[in-house]
This record gives structure tokens, sequence and C-alpha cells, in this order.
């Protein structure tokens, strides 16, 4: 896999913007930005310029080699496609990498202990969950299946345990009811159901893995 040089400084901004209307009344009371000079910047921070991207970064993942996988919501009428790009900040370049097998807008991402991206659930038209686990792999750019969840999942959490284990949570299924039951995705491909720790969740719950 592609690994990063240490950099003292990785600069990433990401904003989605709504503007004024009737339904989103102006925002008021709000200061200026400050701009810090270069010299102050790396203990101070500082904003750069804002710029086009390929794709609307609804979603961001910072990969372990140090860009960044972004992909938006662009055709949420397509169940089985969607734009995504990879940002690489020290040459401010972007690679494509669409996943043409699965909407994965609304779904849920984490990390595994191999670098990879583990992507679940996502888009049906309606606003309803898909079952598909898809694996991003930065040492080739590509996508890759990791099997099916037992339920659809539209908004779920993942988070990665100690033992490169998955836990999944929360969204909405297929039928578009809440999914109470978690899941554990193991790297081998296989999924269980944790059945004994059923809990409704609301959208996106946070999720953090204890240092023991």
């Amino acid at each position: 896999m592609r690994r990063a040089s240490v950099r003292t400084v990785v600069p990433l901004l990401l904003v989605a913007a709504c503007a004024p209307g009737e339904d989103q009344p102006a925002v008021t009371g709000v200061s200026s930005p400050k701009f810090v000079s270069t010299a102050s910047a790396g203990t101070e921070g500082a904003w750069e310029p804002v710029r086009p991207w390929p794709v609307t970064p609804v979603h961001a993942q910072l990969l372990p080699d140090g860009r960044v996988m972004a992909w938006g919501s662009e055709n949420p009428w397509d169940s089985t496609y969607q734009k995504a790009a990879v940002w690489d900040p020290v040459n401010d370049q972007f690679i494509v990498a669409d996943n043409t097998t699965v909407n994965i807008f609304c779904a849920g991402h984490s990390i595994l202990p191999d670098g990879r991206l583990l992507v679940t659930g996502g888009h049906l038209p309606g606003s309803l969950g898909k079952s598909d686990i898809q694996i991003f792999d930065p040492a080739t750019n590509s996508w890759s299946s990791g099997g099916h969840m037992y339920e659809g999942r539209w908004y779920p959490s993942n988070v990665t345990l100690a033992n490169g284990e998955v836990l999944i949570v929360a969204g909405l299924r297929k039928d578009g009811r809440n999914n109470p039951i978690p899941e554990i995705w193991n790297p081998s491909g296989t999924i269980r159901k944790l059945t004994t720790a059923s809990r409704s969740m609301f959208f996106y719950p946070w999720l953090f893995l204890y240092a023991n």
C-alpha cells in the first residue's frame, strides 16, 4: 500500500451550505473568518480559498496514506452507481473512483486494520437502505464486494473493533423501518447478528472504541 511521508499539516476543508430562503433564514451575528499569516498557520491554522471538487463530498474518509476518499449524492434515483473520487493533498490531484455496482450514498464507513475502507449499506430510491457491503482498496483505487448484511441499512454507523471485525448499527431497512439489530462483519466475509443486543437508534449514531 502507498504510504504518505511524514507531514506536519494536511489541510482539508469540506463544507456544505444552503442558500437563505423561506425555510433557510439568513444567519446573523457571525463574525468574518480570521485569516492568519503563513508563519503562524502551523500553530493557529488557516483557511485556503474555495476550490472545485469533482464530486459533492457528502461523505469523506481520511485514508491511511493521507489521501481523502469522497462521494456524494449526484444520482439518488440510481441504486447501482455512485460518483466517487480520491484527493491527494500532496499534489492536489484527484483520481476518479466511482462505484459502479452500488449507490453508497447514505452508507456507513470505517477503516479496516489493513487500510482498506469498509462501506456498509447505501441508497435505494425512496430513502431506503441497501444490504450491500463494499470495500475500497487504496492500493488499487478499486471497489469490491464485502458480502451482504441480513437487512438493508440507510444512515448506519460502523466502528472497527480491536480484533479487526466491524460493528454495524442503526439505519433504515428496505421496508423503511429502523434496523435495531447490530451486526458484526468479519474480514473473512461472514456476518452475524447480535440478536440479544437489540436497540433502536437514530441515524448515524456516534460510535467510539474504548482503549480496552
